[in-house]
Parts: structure tokens; C-alpha cells; sequence
């Protein structure tokens, strides 16, 4: 599926207002500050149709990321690893087990403009763009519903383009320096990020095929609704 190119716009602020932040920072001396991240969290989702096609329940994620720290500002992006709902769709007497992929970009603020990098803890406001793809599939062959009609072969595919305004908390060590000597060289823990958010989605898309009573059924749609993230990372620096 292609992401209607309405939504463009919105990245491309994202990525601009990264530049010009980056392109501001004037540290005393030459620091290191790029980390990679390791996350675990989970979506509370809450995506209904028209027609009972829903995408309800939790969802957990597994997210590898790339990101750079500056002063009182971050940006990441990272790909995601998604499982779940594990749900039970209104229209049909299936149980169904979703699971996925996507990618998200993030960039954060410091609600009061303070450094990022202390142990003690901040937080701040955090606006994020995700795109997933995930794959919902029937478990089991067959199910007679009370209509006597029989279900089988259910799988329901959904594209979903969605902004989180959001806000984290960071526990960070200082800044290394750049260079050569080992324990520069050497990969740590930089610290890490809560990240609390719901999302609006802008758009997602559904496609489910079935059999019922030997007959091929096929229906698209829109899902309306929200989720909600919580995710919790671990940063590190090398």
C-alpha cells in the first residue's frame, strides 16, 4: 500500500525541524552524540468499522532504533516488531492472532528547556509518526456460527498511518567525549526513555478475506478509533 501523499508533508516537517535543531548545537567540545536503542512496550488498541471488523485489544512491540541526542532536544526512529491482538472479531466466531511490522520516528522537548543528559530524570512533549502493517489470521479451520453458516480460512491485513503527540521521561548519564582511546571506544548504557502517547490516526485501511459456506468473501474499509502506547527503552552509546 502507498501512504496517501497528503501525509508527506507532515514528515517532512519532522525531518526539517531535526536538521535545523542539530545544525544549532554548539557544544564546548566535540561529543558523541548518536546512541542506538533496544524497546519493549504495548498498544491498547481501539479500532472499530462500519461493519464489525474490528481491531481491538493489546498489542505488544519490540523496537530497534537510531537516534541522536542533543542538548534539550532528541530524535529517533527505530523499527518495530508487533504481536498481537489475540482477539475474538464481533462479525465472525473466530479467535484471531494479528502480528506485524512497522517503523516510527520521534522527536522530542524538554518541557522546560533543561538539559536532556542528567541522571536525576526529565521530561518533556514528544510528537511521533508511525506507520504499521500487520496481518491478522483465523486460529482453527472451521467454526459454525449459530446462523449455520461456516467460517474458515479468516485473515485480515491492516495499514495503519498514525500521529502520537505524546510525552516521555528520561534518565540519561553526561555526554562522552569523542575519540579513540578505549574506554571512548568502549559501548554503555546511555540510559533510558519512557515514552507515554495516544494516537490520531490519520489513516488506516483494512482488507479481510474469508470462506463462508464454501463462497469467497472479500470486503475493504477504514477503521476509526484510537490507541494507546507505552513503550520503555534502553539507549546505548558506542
Amino acid at each position: 500500500m502507498q501512504v496517501n501523499h497528503k501525509f508527506w508533508p507532515l514528515l517532512s516537517l519532522l525531518l526539517l525541524m531535526t536538521s535545523i535543531l542539530k545544525a544549532s548545537e554548539e557544544p564546548p567540545f566535540e561529543i558523541n552524540r548518536s546512541i542506538w536503542s533496544i524497546g519493549l512496550g504495548g498498544y491498547q488498541n481501539n479500532l472499530k468499522s462500519g461493519d464489525g471488523n474490528h481491531v481491538l485489544g493489546v498489542s505488544s512491540v519490540v523496537q530497534l532504533g537510531r537516534g541522536y541526542i542533543g542538548d534539550t532536544w532528541f530524535a529517533t526512529g527505530a523499527v518495530e516488531f508487533i504481536s498481537g491482538p489475540f482477539q475474538s472479531p464481533e462479525q465472525q466466531n473466530l479467535v484471531v492472532d494479528f502480528s506485524g511490522t512497522g517503523f516510527s520516528t520521534w522527536i522530542g522537548f524538554s518541557a522546560e528547556n533543561q538539559n536532556l543528559r542528567t541522571e536525576a530524570g526529565n521530561y518533556g512533549f514528544l510528537l511521533g509518526l508511525n506507520y504499521s502493517d500487520i496481518i491478522g489470521r483465523s486460529v482453527g479451520d472451521r467454526v459454525t456460527n449459530e446462523g449455520g453458516t461456516t467460517t474458515s480460512n479468516w485473515v485480515m491485513r491492516v495499514n495503519n498511518f498514525t500521529i502520537f503527540p505524546s510525552i516521555f521521561f528520561t534518565w540519561l548519564k553526561p555526554p562522552r567525549e569523542k575519540g579513540n582511546s578505549p574506554e571512548l571506544l568502549l559501548t554503555r548504557i546511555e540510559g533510558y526513555l519512557l515514552k507515554i502517547g495516544i494516537a490520531a490516526p490519520l489513516q488506516i485501511r483494512y482488507k479481510v478475506k474469508y470462506d463462508e459456506n464454501e463462497r469467497k468473501i472479500v470486503r475493504k474499509g477504514e477503521l476509526e478509533g484510537y490507541t494507546v502506547m507505552i513503550t520503555f527503552s534502553t539507549l546505548f552509546g558506542a
